[in-house]
Formats: C-alpha cells, sequence, structure tokens
C-alpha cells in the first residue's frame, strides 16, 4: 500500500465534506459501526450501507487505497481512537463535570487526528517562506477570525511584518501583495467564499499562498500552493465547532515555532524569561 499522509479514519473526516450522498451513507455506517466494517466483505458492507459493491471499492480508492481490503486493514490499526471517540459521549447529558473529560480527551484526539494529516514537507516550505516573507497576511472569517487575530500577534513577537483581516478590507489587502509576500487562509469548511477569494486575489498577485483546513480537497485548496491540514478527532458534526479552532491554532503555534527557529529565536519562545518576579514586563 502506497504510503499516505493521515489514518484512515483522519482521512475519511478530512473528504467527509465533500463527499457524496452514497459516499457518506458508507462513511457514516464506518463511523457508528467501525468494529463490524473491519470484518465485513465487499457484498456484506455494500448491503450493510444500501449501495452497490462498486460504491464500496470506488469510496476506498478515493481515500487512496487500491481496495476495500486495504481499507480495512488501515482501519483496523484505528481501533482504539474510534472506540474512544464513540465512547466520550456516554453519560456527558448527565453530568456537566464529565465535560472537563470530554474536552480533554476529545482534543487529544483532535491533535493526533492533525499530526496525521499534517504534510511535513509543506509544512516544512510554509515555514521557509514565512520566514523569509516581507510581509505575511492572515485571512479569517466568521469563527476563524479569532484564529487569524492570534496568528498576528504571536507572529508580530518574533518580528514578521504579520497583519490579519477579517472583513471586506482583505480585498484590498490581498492586492497590494506581491512575489515576495505570503496569504495564509484560514478556513474549516475549506469553501468560505471570503477565504477562498482571498487567496484567488493573492494568487494572481504572485505571492505565496497557503491555506489551513479541515476539509482535504475542498476549494480553498484549489488556490492553495500549501495545504495545512487540521484534524478534528472526531466524526463530522458540530465537534467541528468544538475543537476545529484548537486544531486550527495548533498548526499556527507550529508554524510560529518553525519559523523562530529558523530565524533563531526560538530561545525567546522556550527558554525561561531572566525578568525576576516583579520588574516590568513579569506578570
Amino acid at each position: 500500500m502506497a504510503e499516505l499522509v493521515g489514518g484512515a479514519l483522519a482521512r475519511i473526516r478530512s473528504k467527509y465534506p465533500l463527499m457524496t450522498n452514497t459516499e457518506r451513507k458508507i462513511a457514516d455506517k464506518i463511523f457508528s459501526s467501525h468494529k463490524e466494517t473491519i470484518v465485513s466483505s465487499v457484498g456484506i458492507m455494500a448491503r450493510r450501507c444500501h449501495v452497490s459493491e462498486s460504491s464500496i471499492i470506488r469510496f476506498s480508492q478515493t481515500l487512496g487505497y487500491s481496495g476495500f481490503g486495504e481499507l480495512k486493514i488501515a482501519l483496523a490499526q484505528d481501533l482504539s481512537q474510534v472506540t474512544t471517540a464513540m465512547d466520550l459521549t456516554e453519560g456527558i447529558e448527565k453530568n456537566p463535570v464529565s465535560a472537563i473529560d470530554f474536552i480533554a480527551r476529545a482534543s487529544e484526539l483532535a491533535i493526533q487526528d492533525t499530526i496525521e494529516l499534517l504534510d511535513r514537507d509543506a509544512f516544512m516550505k510554509a515555514v521557509s517562506c514565512m520566514a523569509n516573507a516581507d510581509k505575511v497576511h492572515f485571512y479569517g472569517f466568521g469563527s476563524s477570525g479569532d484564529s487569524a487575530i492570534s496568528a498576528k500577534h504571536i507572529f508580530l513577537r518574533i518580528g514578521l511584518n504579520a497583519d490579519c483581516f477579517t472583513d471586506n478590507h482583505y480585498v484590498t489587502a490581498a492586492c497590494n501583495l506581491g512575489p515576495r509576500d505570503v496569504a495564509v487562509a484560514i478556513s474549516r469548511t475549506g469553501n468560505a467564499e471570503d477565504a477562498v477569494y482571498s487567496l484567488r486575489l493573492a494568487q494572481v498577485n504572485r505571492a505565496t499562498t497557503m491555506c489551513i483546513t479541515c476539509s482535504l480537497d475542498s476549494e480553498i485548496t484549489q488556490y492553495a500552493d500549501y495545504v495545512l491540514l487540521a484534524g478534528t478527532g472526531m466524526p463530522p458534526g458540530n465537534s467541528q465547532l468544538l475543537l476545529g479552532r484548537m486544531a486550527e491554532l495548533l498548526v499556527i503555534n507550529a508554524l510560529f515555532l518553525g519559523v523562530a527557529i529558523t530565524k533563531d529565536k526560538w530561545h525567546e519562545e522556550l527558554l525561561p524569561s531572566k525578568t525576576t518576579p516583579g520588574s516590568p514586563g513579569s506578570f
């Protein structure tokens, strides 16, 4: 089996928003009955999903596997992860304190998904471009706007000429970018109209373009020189609202530290401050 970025479940979650109705039937069945899927033949899986056998095979190939057999092998490796994810919600409606454990464990799964999905080669090239850019723009809209604002402020700390845009002013900003600049658009679904258009404008002006998204093969990836995937660690649904921002920030913080290392400023971010308690600048 060819080497793929991310585990089977992570890949299904990242492709889910753009799946056809037939593909979603298969994906939903995998999420709801993972163990049964692993021991099912193509014919049995097709009957359980009420689709054709060829649909099961095409679904597997869409994920990058040669067939259903290889998909099952990959799913078996994800067994402990999906069991934990499904068990997380048990009893949560009866005890508000259980929210602490839910968020903690779900966050772990989102982090693991992101680690599996993030392309190391694309990440390294993105870090190099950002470290050498004249200016770096972050574009985020709606709930992703908060991530764009956070990105601006942490990159300013290491001397990058960084800015963020969360409203219609992004059009003017993107039009003023040039070949030595970087545009980073943040969109969980990958289909936010303004986020996509910001990269299109930046690309026209020959800036380097990047996107941070939870959706593989979404529209925004078509206009990004470097695609940085974040994972939610949970089956598609409202969990993306809870965990998507954390996954975005994981990628942003990794980029930040990567650029800090490249510019030899990591000491300031990781080593203890020499500021003594009570002196100016201490907290």
